[in-house]
């Protein structure tokens, strides 16, 4: 790869599987998914401003815990630096005795100034609680969640052998891997480059592979349908799906990890990110809702008024039409289902052309996602309310406590590590894609569900008739659920432009592949 020149696109499809050793000396970027200038705004989220989290909390080392060494290699701490170069600056101590003392005591005085005589109480009691969460937590990971080595996760990672049956054989096994040696241009670049990997990617990928016992790759990846939207040119018209993710992709997907009401579910976040970008293209084909997880029988509703409609209507008259149903028996709404409108209502873009079930000759491939996407799933996380009061509200607060409480000794250590473990999951995808296009091919999954098929919602009762009005959404009564939930009143707007602009607050399932490591995870859970 040295001297090798390496272009960034936005979206897209992948090029051939040859290699070219020449590439363009002036680098270009361009995006498959059109922006939304004006006709709404992107949200911003307060997250995107903040510094880089493996630095925050090489910072809370430095200044308050006396004696712990963070991150930094032995020369860096000598000359008292942070990884990214950045001379340490403060001291040690906590409350008055940092040297952040002064800011954050003016934001507080001005936040009690505007807060009414009644509610002094309950504000006065919100740093003693937010102590005593982080204490608690802290606790908890030093005794429960240990930090995760090398050896843990390369144990994480899928075997191939699992793989093997009479559709994915050992002989095409071979053939895949003989197509990247050790020298694949591909191959080299996802093991080796750094290019544009910031502290937040390390510390989004640390923080998810130790609490939440899957590897990012498994929210975002070729098993949930998802990819990351950005590609790659590795040689001439080779476009590949790159493994470096940006700021504030990194900073969002790890908010929607560690502090999201889906908790410690990561099947049910992959599938509010599907629907968040099924909504940003139009889509009228049948999102795959069937590996939630969670039983919740709304998801096979929606999939059913999909099929019905067959393309005939949006995604928000989808759901419309799907709550209507629902709630004509008398149950109420799950908070998943609120979760799907806020999409619809801040994320859908009637403008971009529909994209429709007879126009997909081929496997419709995964859903290209951005940082939109996430930010997004942010703001309507944050208005799912009961009584008016967000009910996530504290996902901020769980985000930084989280952040504090965990070790900064977690692997991967370096490029080294990392690379091992992305290009196994870079050919676990592979062999993901390639066994689910054998299965098409040889009949193993029906034309009309070939999405859905692997999601694990084949098979499964679905009783919807030909007349809304008349038809009772489900063959059986729907879990126990929170029905006072709703989503606030707001228009979730936000400015349009680049997938890392950003967003306003104001404004395994059965996957025809054999691996279930979204199933079994092996990480904890601090919900």
């Amino acid at each position: 790869m040295e001297g090798r020149v390496l272009r960034l696109r936005k979206g897209g499809v992948t090029g051939s599987e040859a290699a070219s050793s020449s590439a363009p000396a002036n680098p270009r970027k361009r995006k498959t998914r059109s922006t939304r200038k004006g006709r709404k705004k992107r949200p911003r989220l307060d997250i995107d401003d903040t510094e880089d989290e493996e630095e925050q909390e090489q910072e809370v080392d430095a200044e308050e815990v006396e004696g712990d060494e963070g991150e930094d290699d032995e020369d860096e701490r000598i000359v008292e630096r942070f990884s990214s170069g950045r001379a340490k600056k403060g001291k040690k101590g906590q409350g008055q005795n940092s040297v952040h003392w002064d800011k954050h005591k003016r934001i507080i005085l001005n936040g009690l100034n505007k807060t009414p005589g009644s509610l002094l109480d309950a504000a006065s009691r919100g740093p003693g609680k937010l102590n005593r969460n982080a204490v608690s937590t802290k606790k908890w990971f030093d005794e429960k969640c240990p930090p995760v080595t090398m050896e843990m996760l390369l144990g994480r990672l899928p075997d191939p052998q699992q793989e093997i049956d009479d559709v994915w054989t050992q002989a095409r096994e071979a053939e895949l891997l003989s197509r990247y040696p050790e020298d694949h241009p591909y191959r080299v670049y996802v093991e080796t480059s750094e290019e544009n990997l910031t502290t937040n990617y390390w510390s989004m990928y640390r923080k998810i592979c130790r609490v939440r016992g899957v590897f990012p790759e498994d929210i975002i990846g070729e098993r949930t349908m998802l990819r990351y939207g950005e590609e790659v040119e590795i040689g001439r018209r080779d476009w590949r799906p790159t493994p470096n993710w940006t700021k504030n992709f990194c900073k969002r997907l790890e908010k929607l990890a560690i502090s999201s009401p889906c908790n410690d579910n990561m099947n049910l976040l992959a599938l509010f990110i599907r629907y968040a970008v099924a909504c940003q293209v139009n889509d009228r084909r049948v999102v795959p809702l069937g590996d939630s997880k969670t039983g919740q029988m709304f998801f096979e509703l929606m999939t059913a008024v999909m099929k019905e409609a067959r393309g005939s209507k949006s995604l928000p008259e989808i759901g419309e039409d799907a709550r209507s149903r629902w709630t004509s028996k008398g149950w109420k709404l799950p908070w998943e289902a609120r979760v799907l409108q806020g999409l619809e209502e801040i994320a859908y873009d009637g403008e971009a052309p529909a994209i429709e079930e007879e126009e997909e000759r081929e496997d419709p491939g995964p859903y290209q996602v951005n940082a939109d996407d996430l930010g997004y799933l942010i703001v309507v996380f944050g208005k799912v309310a009961d009584a008016g009061h967000p009910v996530n509200y504290d996902m901020d607060d769980r985000q930084s406590v989280v952040s504090y409480a965990r070790s900064s000794k977690d692997a991967p250590s370096d490029i080294g590590e990392l690379g091992k473990l992305r290009w196994a999951l870079v050919l676990s995808g592979m062999r993901f894609q390639e066994k689910r296009r054998l299965l098409r091919q040889q009949g193993g999954l029906r034309e009309e569900s070939v999405v859905d098929a692997h999601l694990g919602l084949v098979g499964r009762a679905i009783a919807i008739r030909q007349e809304p009005n008349e038809a009772n959404p489900v063959s059986e009564p729907p879990l126990e659920s929170d029905g006072s939930q709703a989503i606030d009143d707001g228009d979730g707007d936000g400015d349009d432009s680049d997938d890392d602009d950003d967003i306003d607050d104001d404004g395994e399932d059965d996957n025809g592949g054999g691996d279930n490591r979204l199933g079994e995870r092996k990480g904890c859970n601090i919900s």
